[in-house]
């Protein structure tokens, strides 16, 4: 199906920000404050993940509970994990569910610990969301980190799934049909190629596929309609049964080889708006295929907006040095907004080869932790030059931070998805032609990638409410 060019980025605030847990450091209200985080628990396992810096938030509440067992991990039962990490090689980003998590990111037990004994150390709890000693597990933090990297790295390498579309959908051997208007050229290969001085408005009809039928629009720009700087520009539109689209992207290519890519919609259940933005630059390949110029910082800017006190942003940047540096500010319901700052070292080319080597993040809560892989697993870590990465950025006086997503959909309504169109196609996504080309251009997808609220850590999550916190 074409995809959104940055499609699915507005869910991403879950995975780069969390909920944002933050209790009041006052005890008194213990039973309110663990209610609030087992509600904001529940909320990320439906939406995407709570990041570590939010559940660090209930250590720095002094509302974990404090017994007298000591040592902290039953060794034998995460053995076997540890054994499929004996390599010592760090796992690609679509390999770590298999391994599994639980003993990629607790090497030292914890997951296994908060499962199986009744009543956990203090140190269990506390190593539980990521050590702060050099050793210690890693924990959440690590896992967190990796996911949240994994995603958005993900997000901008597929930003130009629907030009790859758009490029070889119209010579598929099957699947498409011509419902009206002519071929420029009678070539159907030149139906997005920029005509000298005439727009050129394309309507797609999208069945057979999995997540249902819609209506695309897309206009092509002329050559004299472009721009002096520009070598192509188009816009999209998404139309699923209203008169007015919920969802418009629009892509430029400058002369000098920078990439524009925009997002901007309304989400049809609960009208929250969103908009997302991609800045980088397009360079040739060896065997003339366009790619990203990694020389180059890709810089992905992101937006959700749902009301005064539900509100997300962050600002992504993958630098030509391999860092994934992420800013984000987020607030859900009354509690206190929250502003964070994340690092992550990478090595790797493309998703499937993706590794995270090292990170940190901080957030206004007081959280601060760094991990980096060693041998068989993530543990926490006193890295000097992660720390001074995370210095570079103050959450408190940053400008970032200065203000809450304004989100301006109005333009949205300049477009129609009952315009009359130059060339009206049919396109059959469950078609073979169709298919393979989906395989082309959609590329690597990642199962799974909600590790850090499945399985074993799921249940080790849901037991430290109840071990660690105590009844209430």
């Amino acid at each position: 199906m074409i995809r959104k060019v940055v499609g699915g980025l507005s869910v991403l605030m879950f995975v780069i920000g969390g909920i944002g847990i933050t209790p009041s450091a006052q005890a008194a209200d213990k039973k309110a404050a663990k209610a609030a985080a087992k509600a904001a628990a529940k909320a990320a396992g439906k939406n995407g993940v709570l990041s570590a810096s939010s559940y660090k938030n209930l250590q720095a509440a002094k509302i974990v509970k404090t017994n007298k067992k000591s040592g902290g991990s039953s060794s034998s039962a995460h053995s076997a994990g540890l054994g499929l990490l004996a390599t010592g090689s760090v796992p690609a980003i679509p390999d770590i569910p298999g391994f599994p998590p639980s003993a990629l990111f607790w090497p030292n037990g914890e997951v296994d610990a908060l499962i199986n004994e009744a009543e956990p150390s203090q140190q269990v709890c506390g190593d539980f969301w990521g050590g702060t000693e050099e050793g210690s597990s890693g924990g959440m933090n690590a896992c967190f980190l990796t996911e949240s990297s994994g995603r958005g790295f993900e997000e901008v390498l597929r930003s130009g799934t629907s030009l790859c579309y758009m490029s070889k959908f119209p010579t598929a051997e099957s699947g498409v049909e011509l419902v009206s208007g002519e071929f420029p050229g009678g070539n159907a290969a030149n139906i997005f190629k920029p005509d000298a001085n005439e727009d050129r408005l394309v309507r797609v009809n999208i069945s057979g596929d999995e997540e249902g039928s819609q209506t695309v629009f897309i206009k092509i720009f002329s050559r004299a309609n472009n721009g002096s700087d520009n070598q192509y520009k188009h816009q999209l539109w998404f139309c699923e049964g209203d008169p007015t689209p919920n969802d418009l992207e629009s892509l430029e290519i400058k002369n000098n080889g920078k990439y524009l890519a925009s997002n901007l919609g309304v989400k049809a259940d609960d009208g929250a708006a969103f908009q997302s933005s991609l800045e980088a630059f397009i360079t040739t390949t060896s065997n003339g295929k366009p790619s990203f110029d990694t020389t180059k910082s890709r810089i992905l800017n992101i937006g959700f907006n749902r009301s005064e006190n539900e509100f997300f942003k962050a600002l992504m940047e993958i630098t030509p040095t391999n860092f994934i540096k992420t800013k984000s500010y987020e607030q859900h319901g009354m509690g206190d907004a929250r502003r964070g700052y994340q690092v992550a070292k990478f090595a790797g080319t493309d998703i499937s080869t993706l590794r995270i080597l090292e990170g940190g993040s901080k957030d206004s809560n007081g959280y601060s932790g760094i991990v980096e892989f060693l041998t068989n697993g993530y543990y926490s870590s006193n890295n000097s030059s992660i720390q001074s990465m995370l210095n570079q950025v103050d959450v408190e006086s940053d400008s970032f931070y200065d203000t809450t997503p304004t989100i301006d959909t109005s333009s949205l309504s300049d477009f129609s998805c009952d315009e009359a169109a130059d060339i009206e196609l049919n396109l059959d996504m469950s078609d073979p032609g169709m298919q393979s080309m989906a395989e082309l251009c959609e590329g690597v997808r990642i199962d799974g990638m909600d590790y850090c609220h499945s399985g074993d850590i799921d249940n080790a999550i849901n037991n430290f409410f109840s071990k660690c916190m105590g009844p209430g």
